[in-house]
C-alpha cells in the first residue's frame, strides 16, 4: 500500500492495474485484448491527447474519451446532483483569499508577488494535506510571512468549506468510497497520457477502483527509473496487479544525423519547404507552442487546437484607461470607488456602438462582475496597484477564449509538432526532427519545491519532479527513433553542450552517422570584409562604441556601421536590455522618494509597470508577464538601493547624482549611472543586472580589457584635492559588487562591503596609462578603413553574432589579400 493510501485510508482492490509498456502500438493491442467487450472510459490529460485517442479508438464502438477536467465535472454531477458542493474557479478563489487577506494584520502589508506566492503554497499544499492545518515541518522551509498567510488561507477556506480544484477532487474520492457510492456506465476506466497526478488525483483513481476496473498505462522505462516518491511508483505500489507489456522486438533503422550552423534554423526550414512535394511532419525540440511562436516558425504549419484569448488586446487598453482614471490624480482611499468609475466608462462606450466599443463593454462587465462576485472583496481594500494587478489576473482568467484549428489541415504540406506531441506522429508521413538551442532544454531545472521541502512532501504523496518529466520525454523519443522515415537536423554544438540531448543520444539505440554540416541555401555574403567599407562617423565616441571596436574591428563595423547584425524584437516578454533600463530608472526614482517609499516593494512594482507601459511601450504584454517583469525589476532595484544606502551611510555628507550625461561638445557621449559625491572622495558607480561578462575587481585592475569606468573617469573634470573611486553594482548578484577607491574611503567601507572594496594604489600612474591607451585607440579608430576581424580574445568570437558568417578560413583569406 502506498504512503498516500496510508494517509487517506484508501481501500485497494484487485481492480487497479498498472500497465508497463515499451511501445504505444503494443500498448494499444494489449489494451484491446484486456478490455474485451466491456464499455470503456478513457480519461486523459488535455484536449490534444483526447483528440488523438479518439482517432485511435474510433473503430472500437464502446470507448469514450474525455479530459480529466470533463471527467471530474461529470462525476461531480452524478455524486452531487443538487450542486451542494461545487469547486470554485481560480478567479473567484483569488478574490475570496484577497478578502481574507484584507482582514488580517499580516495580510495588509503583502505585496502582490507575496500574495501570489502565498496562494501558490496554499494551492500546492492542499493537494497533500486534508487536515485543518498545514504541518509545521513543511512550513518551516518557506518564507515566514508568506507561509503564515498561506496557513490562514487554508484554515479560512476549510472553515467556510470552500472547494478548490484539489479539495473538490478529494470530495469526489470520499463520495466514491462510501458504501452507497455510484457506479459509472463504463465498468472499465483507463487513465492514459498523464506525466503527473497529484496526491488527491491518485486518491480519486484508487477510490474509483473499488467498483471499477481501472488501468493506468505507464512507459516501462519510466517505471524502471522512477523514484519511490514519484506518482508512478506510488500508484504501482498501490495496485493489486502490475502488467508489463511484451518485450520490444522492433529493430530501429540506421539514419544520419545532419548538422547545421547556429542561428540558421528558420532559413533552413524555409529553404526545405519552399518546393516540398511530400507532406512532412515537422517535429521541433520545443516543449511549448509559445516557444515556437517566439522564434518566428510559420504558424500556418500548426494544425492543432490553439486557445486564443479573444479580449486580450482590449483588456489591456481598458485596464490602462481605468487605472489612469482611478489613480491618475489623488489616490482614492477605498476600492469601492471603482464601481462608479466602471459605470461611467460603460456609459461613455455605449454612446459609440462599434465592435471595439462592444469589446470594451465586455471587459468592463467582466471587471464589474469580479468586483461584485465575492462578498467584502472591496471592503478594507485600497485602490492601489495591488488591487489592479489582482483584477487584471482575475478578469484574464474569466475572459472568453476560442479554440482555433487549421481550416484545411489535410491540404497543408507541413504538420508542425512540439516534442510533447510525439503521440500525434503518423507512421506513413516523413518526420523531420529539428534540435535547436533556441528552444528550452529538455532537462528543466525549475523545481516546484526546494530539496528539503520535497523530502517532507514525499512523506505525504508524490512530488512533481523535472527529472520525471524528462523520463517521459525520453520514453516518447524512443518511439520516434523507430519511425521508418525519420530525418534529424541538429544545430552544431547542441549535443556537446545540452545535457538533456547528450543524455538522450547516449541511450538511443539507432546508429547515428553524423553527416557533413548541413548549410542552408542562403549563401553568406562576405563582401563586408572588403576594405571598401562604409565610412564611419568619428564625431562622437562612447564607452560602448569604443569597447566594440577594441573587442574586434569587424564586429564593430558590422553592428555599428554596416548594421548587418540581426536585431530581434521580443513581443512576448520584457527583454533584458529594457529591464536594465527600467531598473536604472527605478533606482533613481526610489532614491529621490526616500527609503520609506522604496523599502515597500509594491511601490517599486507599481512604478516599474508604469515605466514599462508608458515609457518603454510594453502595453501589449499580458498582466501576468507584466507583473512578473515588474517584480523582478523591483527586486533587483531594491538590491541596488540597499547597497547605495550602505555606501552613503559610511561617507559623511555624501550625496548622489544620477544619469549624468557626458559632454557632447568634447566629442563624448554616454551617461554615468550614478556619481557619489562626498567632501573627500567621489565615486563613479555603474549598475549592471548581473555579474555576467563584466570584469571582476582583479580583472579591472589587471588591464584595460573593459574600459567603461576608465572612460567615464576620463570624461569628467577631476579635482586635484579629491580622491576618486569606481565600482559596479551587480543588481542580481549584489554580493559580487565591488568598489575600488582611496585607502581612507576603503577603511570606512570595508566593514559593510567585506572583500568587495579595495584600496586604489598608484591611481595617478594607472590613470595616466589609461589616458595614453585611450588616445592611441581613438587615433586608430578615427583612421580605420579595413575593419579586419581581430578579436581581442576567443570569448569575443564565442558571443559574436557574426560567428556563422566569419569562419576562420575566410578571415585568413582576407588577411592574405590585404
Amino acid at each position: 500500500m502506498s504512503v498516500l493510501s496510508e494517509n487517506v485510508g484508501c481501500i485497494i482492490t484487485e481492480m487497479l492495474k498498472v500497465i508497463g509498456y515499451q511501445h504505444s502500438a503494443k500498448l494499444f493491442s494489449n489494451l484491446q485484448s484486456e478490455l474485451g467487450p466491456d464499455a470503456t472510459l478513457i480519461v486523459t490529460a488535455n484536449p490534444l491527447k483526447a483528440d488523438s485517442l479518439r482517432l485511435k479508438w474510433a473503430t472500437h464502438g464502446k470507448v469514450d474519451v474525455v479530459t480529466f477536467s470533463k471527467f471530474s465535472s461529470t462525476l461531480a454531477e452524478k455524486l452531487n446532483p443538487n450542486e451542494t458542493k461545487v469547486a470554485w474557479r481560480k478567479s473567484r478563489l483569488l478574490l475570496q483569499l484577497n478578502a481574507f487577506k484584507n482582514l488580517l494584520p499580516q495580510g495588509k502589508e503583502l505585496s502582490y508577488s507575496e500574495f501570489k506566492a502565498a496562494y501558490q503554497i496554499f494551492s500546492d499544499l492542499r493537494a497533500y494535506v486534508p487536515t485543518q492545518e498545514f504541518p509545521d515541518e513543511i512550513l518551516q522551509h518557506l518564507d515566514e510571512n508568506v507561509s503564515l498567510v498561506a496557513q490562514l488561507f487554508h484554515q479560512a477556506a476549510r472553515s467556510l468549506e470552500i472547494l478548490d480544484e484539489h479539495t473538490g477532487t478529494q470530495f469526489l474520492a470520499e463520495e466514491l468510497r462510501k458504501p452507497e457510492g455510484i457506479t459509472l456506465d463504463q465498468p472499465v476506466v483507463i487513465f492514459e497520457g498523464f506525466s503527473f497526478l497529484t496526491p488527491v488525483q491518485i486518491s480519486l483513481v484508487e477510490a474509483l477502483a473499488i467498483r471499477h476496473k481501472v488501468l493506468v498505462p505507464v512507459p516501462q522505462s519510466v517505471l524502471d527509473q522512477a523514484h519511490p516518491f514519484d506518482w508512478v511508483s506510488i500508484i504501482r505500489d498501490g495496485a493489486d496487479e502490475y502488467l508489463p507489456s511484451p518485450a520490444k522486438n522492433d529493430s530501429p533503422q540506421d539514419f544520419k544525423l545532419q548538422l547545421y550552423p547556429s542561428g540558421s534554423l528558420l532559413a533552413l526550414l524555409k529553404t526545405k519547404f519552399e518546393h516540398l512535394e511530400t507532406p512532412t511532419q515537422l517535429l521541433l525540440s520545443a516543449k511549448r507552442l509559445d516557444a515556437i511562436i517566439e522564434q518566428g516558425i510559420p504558424l500556418e504549419f500548426y494544425q492543432k487546437k490553439t486557445s486564443v484569448d479573444v479580449l486580450a488586446e482590449e483588456r489591456e487598453r481598458v485596464f490602462s484607461m481605468l487605472e489612469k482614471r482611478c489613480l491618475g490624480g489623488a489616490k482614492t482611499a477605498g476600492a469601492i470607488d471603482i464601481l462608479p468609475a466602471i459605470d461611467e466608462m460603460i456609459g461613455e462606450f455605449k454612446k459609440s456602438p462599434t465592435l471595439t466599443s462592444a469589446r470594451s463593454l465586455a471587459v468592463l462587465q467582466l471587471i464589474k462582475s469580479a468586483c461584485l462576485s465575492v462578498p467584502k472583496i472591496l471592503d478594507q481594500q485600497k485602490m492601489d496597484a495591488f488591487f489592479f494587478q489582482l483584477l487584471q489576473e482575475v478578469v484574464a482568467l474569466d475572459s472568453p477564449r476560442n479554440n482555433l484549428i487549421s481550416m484545411s489541415p489535410t491540404s497543408l504540406a507541413v504538420n508542425l509538432l512540439t516534442i510533447q506531441d510525439t503521440h500525434l506522429l503518423e507512421p506513413d508521413k516523413p518526420v523531420l526532427l529539428c534540435i535547436d538551442s533556441q528552444f528550452q532544454s529538455l532537462m528543466s531545472q525549475n523545481r516546484a519545491f526546494s530539496p528539503k521541502l520535497e523530502r517532507e512532501l514525499a512523506k505525504l504523496g508524490p512530488v512533481r519532479r523535472p527529472e520525471l518529466e524528462f523520463l517521459y520525454i525520453e520514453a516518447s523519443l524512443s518511439e520516434v527513433w523507430l519511425h521508418p522515415q525519420l530525418e534529424i537536423l541538429v544545430e552544431e554544438g547542441v549535443l556537446e553542450h545540452d545535457l538533456g540531448w547528450k543524455k538522450i543520444f547516449s541511450k538511443a539505440e539507432p546508429t547515428f552517422a553524423t553527416a557533413t554540416p548541413l548549410l542552408t541555401e542562403v549563401v553568406p555574403d562576405f563582401s563586408f570584409f572588403k576594405s571598401e567599407s562604409l565610412p564611419h562617423s568619428t564625431n562622437l565616441i562612447s564607452a560602448s562604441r569604443l569597447q566594440d571596436y577594441l573587442d574586434c574591428p569587424k564586429k564593430y563595423h558590422a553592428s555599428r556601421v554596416a548594421k548587418i547584425t540581426p536585431m530581434v524584437t521580443q513581443v512576448s516578454e520584457v527583454d533584458v536590455m529594457n529591464l536594465g533600463n527600467i531598473e536604472h530608472e527605478l533606482i533613481k526614482i526610489g532614491w529621490e522618494n526616500g527609503e520609506s517609499w522604496w523599502s515597500e516593494i509594491s511601490n517599486l512594482e507599481a512604478e516599474a509597470k508604469r515605466l514599462m507601459v508608458e515609457k518603454f511601450g510594453f502595453s501589449q504584454l499580458s498582466p501576468i508577464t507584466l507583473a512578473g517583469a515588474a517584480h523582478e525589476a523591483s527586486l533587483y532595484s531594491l538590491n541596488g538601493l540597499g547597497a547605495l544606502k550602505r555606501l552613503t551611510s559610511k561617507l559623511p555628507e555624501s550625496r548622489l547624482e544620477f544619469a549624468i550625461k557626458l559632454d557632447r561638445s568634447a566629442g563624448r557621449q554616454g551617461e554615468i549611472d550614478c556619481l557619489v559625491r562626498s567632501p573627500r572622495t567621489d565615486f563613479i558607480i555603474d549598475f549592471k543586472r548581473s555579474k555576467g561578462q563584466n570584469p571582476s575587481l582583479r580583472q579591472f585592475q589587471a588591464n584595460f580589457s573593459k574600459i567603461q569606468l576608465w572612460f567615464y573617469l576620463n570624461s569628467i573634470p577631476l579635482e586635484s584635492s579629491k580622491d576618486y573611486g569606481v565600482g559596479y553594482l551587480f543588481l542580481k548578484d549584489i554580493e559580487e559588487s565591488w568598489i575600488l577607491t582611496s585607502e581612507d574611503a576603503c577603511a570606512l567601507l570595508e566593514e559593510d562591503f567585506p572583500n568587495r572594496v579595495a584600496a586604489w594604489k598608484d591611481f595617478g600612474v594607472q590613470f595616466e596609462s589609461y589616458r595614453l591607451f585611450e588616445a592611441s585607440a581613438l587615433e586608430k579608430w578615427r583612421h580605420e578603413v579595413n575593419f579586419l576581424p581581430q578579436p581581442s580574445s576567443k570569448k569575443i568570437c564565442t558571443f559574436c553574432d557574426l560567428s556563422a558568417l566569419c569562419p576562420k578560413s575566410s578571415i585568413d583569406d582576407e588577411e592574405e589579400e590585404s
